[in-house]
This record gives C-alpha cells, sequence and structure tokens, in this order.
C-alpha cells in the first residue's frame, strides 16, 4: 500500500533510467532548451542558421547519424558499383560515378567525423575557428563532389526510359539492381535537401515568433 502511495506522489520513479555509468539520453525538452539557446546568443538568422546546423552535425545524436552515414552509404556504393561494374553497357559511367563518389563520400565523412571530435575537444566557451587542415581537404573534396554530382544525375536521368534489364546482350541493357540503387539514392538526397531546408526555414519562423513574443511582454 505505502509502495502504491509513493508512486502517486512521485510518478517520476516510473520514468526509465539511464544504465550505471551511461548518460541519459536527450529528452524533448532537453532539446528544446538548447535550441532556445542558440536562438538566445545568435544575433542574426544567418547565424541561427550556421548554428543549429552545427548543433544537428556535431550534437550527440547529429554524430552518431553523420558516423552511421559516413561510413554505411559510401561502403555500400562501392560495392554495388564493383559488382555491377560492367553490368550496364547503355551507360557504362553509372557504376563508376557510385564507385568513385563512395571513395570520395568516405573521405569526406572521416574528415567530418574528425573535425567534429576536434570540435567537442576545444573549450566550448570560445568561438571555434576552423584549422586550415579541414579547409584545404574539405574545400577540393566538396568542389568534386558537387561537380561529379551534377555529372551523375545526367548519366542517370538521362537513361531512366532509355535502358531495360531484360536482356544482358542488347547494348540497351543496364541491370535493375544497380540502375534502381543510384535512382533511388540520389532521389534521396534531393527529398533531404529538401527537408533540411524546412527544417531550417520553420528554425527561423520559431526565432522570429520567439522574438516577437519576447517583445510584446
Amino acid at each position: 500500500m505505502s509502495d502504491k502511495m509513493n508512486r502517486r506522489a512521485n510518478p517520476n520513479t516510473h520514468a526509465p533510467r539511464a544504465a550505471k555509468g551511461e548518460e541519459p539520453l536527450p529528452s524533448y525538452e532537453s532539446v528544446l532548451a538548447q535550441t532556445r539557446g542558440i536562438k538566445e546568443i545568435s544575433p542574426t538568422d544567418i547565424n541561427f542558421t550556421k548554428n543549429m546546423c552545427s548543433f544537428m552535425l556535431f550534437g550527440e545524436v547529429g554524430l552518431a547519424c553523420t558516423i552511421a552515414l559516413s561510413i554505411t552509404l559510401p561502403i555500400v556504393h562501392v560495392i554495388i558499383g564493383i559488382a555491377y561494374l560492367d553490368d550496364c553497357p547503355i551507360e557504362r559511367f553509372i557504376p563508376i560515378y557510385l564507385v568513385v563518389t563512395g571513395c570520395f563520400l568516405m573521405a569526406k565523412g572521416l574528415l567530418a567525423i574528425a573535425e567534429a571530435y576536434h570540435k567537442k575537444e576545444l573549450n566550448t566557451d570560445e568561438q571555434y575557428k576552423r584549422p586550415k587542415m579541414f579547409i584545404c581537404c574539405d574545400a577540393p573534396i566538396g568542389c568534386f563532389l558537387f561537380c561529379w554530382y551534377i555529372a551523375g544525375n545526367v548519366w542517370i536521368f538521362s537513361t531512366v526510359n532509355e535502358y531495360q534489364s531484360v536482356d544482358p546482350a542488347l547494348p540497351d541493357f543496364c541491370n535493375a539492381t544497380l540502375f534502381l540503387y543510384a535512382y533511388w539514392t540520389t532521389l534521396a538526397s534531393y527529398i533531404c535537401v529538401a527537408a533540411l531546408v524546412l527544417f531550417m526555414c520553420c528554425a527561423c519562423f520559431y526565432r522570429e515568433m520567439s522574438g516577437k513574443n519576447k517583445s510584446r511582454k
């Protein structure tokens, strides 16, 4: 009876606790509080956008997602590109596109992970200045990936209605697994960019509305 009374008086006793030696998972309130803190230290919308991107990429959840995508996706790119290297005569650059993209994405991902850990080791009170080593390595890789991505879009989307995956002896053949993987991963990249833009627009709108509410008070 007394246990039931204590549980009713203290509803937090039913909440799951982190295992001993582990940090608790970030709750909705903590994420919202961090977002408000970023809003307060950002004088302009541009700074707020940059700080939110850093929070998403270099925070605990964002860093875990970055590590997973930076390692898993490029490896799958390379494996599928090599496995079907000679199985797309209608556009032989599609498997090459996947292999090269996977290698450069892996290099860029490892560089981002190294910079994230380097940033976490610094004093958070000081303004972060990106080391020249990361700039010199990241800029050429980013420029190449952008140009290579445009070329890959041309190769993939120009083949959408032109290929067949039934008879490998014909010149218009392309393996279905290879082409569909390249096609849908390219579309997924557009969806991710659109989702990121929408999220940042919502974040800026939230910042403006919060500022107006404070000014009214």
